[in-house]
């Protein structure tokens, strides 16, 4: 296979093909054909299929494992999952690359999500804590600007090329910037959360991507102290609608938000630490209280280590939700904004006066 050493594998099932293709074709363009590998093209006739896979891993510096609605739940002979065959060639690619200490990027496709860790083989089950990058139809530009950006950081002799032109159009906002790494290192008892957190079920499936063209750019005002996000957001990821509308109205009263997926840098390996660093660093927890996200065992994650790092609570809901008794044991001595019977927009504004007194008390 003639290619440059250190380029891009493209990991992919055969129901994901066109995704695949279309991404091979914008990557190709990018960084040369000659650094993409893409097994249709880049196999020789008569050569040794697995065989060349294989070495095409080794050598390669990425690998974009391709997840379409199929990829977890693809079926071979006798209704197996293909995921649980150890000869299966997109689990063998994907463990050849976490063996080899390759840098992943899970790349969504077709509204599709991550699967969880339990839900996949443990030689493959790591690939769950890579920031995942979704290409969806409607904003399928700005997510590759973000893959791009990526791929710059991991591939030195392509970044220093001088920088290709946006697949944005001219008209679209500038790409929003990729946030700090936090100075500080963890402490002992955040690392012990933080592994609490991986041990008791790892990270959720990635919530579906918003937007980001919708929302006010990044850095408008931070506190004093640089990037520490004032609120932190957690939600359910099927409340992200009334999360966009939250996050629009107290970033343009020019309270800096953080919520993931948006604000987890795309070249972070690890989900966990990074919320974990978000919430210690934040001022105000704002829980979007609805039905689904006081079942979510991942929000009341977030809602314990806000507690133990003394980040003041601020449950809003627009509707009445029952609190299970976890939640109700934490909620139970702050304030909870409980808005009935208006409009959201009425409601998110009184959410923003709101957050607005609890962060002039906390100053």
């Amino acid at each position: 296979m003639s290619r440059v050493s250190g380029g891009i594998f493209i990991s992919y099932r055969r129901q994901d093909a066109a995704h695949a293709g279309r991404l091979s074709d914008a990557l190709a363009q990018r960084y040369g054909k000659a650094n993409v590998v893409f097994d249709v093209d880049t196999i020789a006739p008569g050569a040794s299929f697995e065989t060349q896979l294989h070495d095409a891993v080794r050598s390669s510096a990425v690998l974009i494992a391709v997840v379409g609605p199929g990829w977890l739940t693809a079926t071979g002979a006798g209704g197996r999952r293909r995921i649980d065959d150890p000869g299966d060639f997109v689990r063998r690619e994907i463990a050849d690359a976490i063996a080899q200490r390759k840098r992943l990027i899970p790349v969504l496709v077709g509204d599709a999500w991550l699967p969880s860790e339990d839900q996949l083989p443990p030689d493959i089950a790591t690939l769950t804590r890579w920031n995942a990058i979704q290409l969806r139809d409607d904003y399928y530009r700005e997510g590759l600007d973000q893959l791009f950006r990526a791929l710059d950081q991991t591939l030195p002799a392509v970044a220093s090329r001088p920088p290709a032109p946006s697949a944005a159009p001219a008209s679209a906002p500038a790409p929003m910037p990729t946030p700090a790494k936090p100075a500080a290192t963890l402490s002992f008892s955040q690392r012990v959360r933080m592994a609490m957190v991986i041990l008791l079920g790892g990270m959720p499936p990635t919530p579906p991507a918003t937007d980001q063209s919708a929302l006010p750019p990044q850095g408008r005002a931070v506190p004093s102290g640089g990037a520490l996000p004032c609120v932190f957001l957690s939600y359910s990821s099927t409340d992200v609608q009334l999360l966009e509308q939250v996050v629009r109205a107290l970033e343009h009263a020019g309270y800096p938000c953080w919520y993931a997926p948006r604000d987890i840098p795309p070249s972070s390996p690890n989900w966990p630490r990074a919320i974990v660093e978000a919430i210690a660093r934040s001022r105000l927890m704002v829980i979007l209280v609805t039905k689904k996200s006081m079942e979510s065992e991942q929000v009341l994650r977030e809602v314990t280590i806000a507690a133990d790092e003394k980040v003041p609570l601020l449950p809003f809901s627009v509707e009445r939700v029952p609190l299970p008794p976890d939640f109700k044991y934490f909620f139970s001595l702050g304030q909870r904004l409980e808005v009935t019977g208006v409009s959201t927009g009425q409601a998110i504004q009184q959410l923003q006066s709101s957050v607005a007194t609890r962060l002039a008390v906390a100053t």
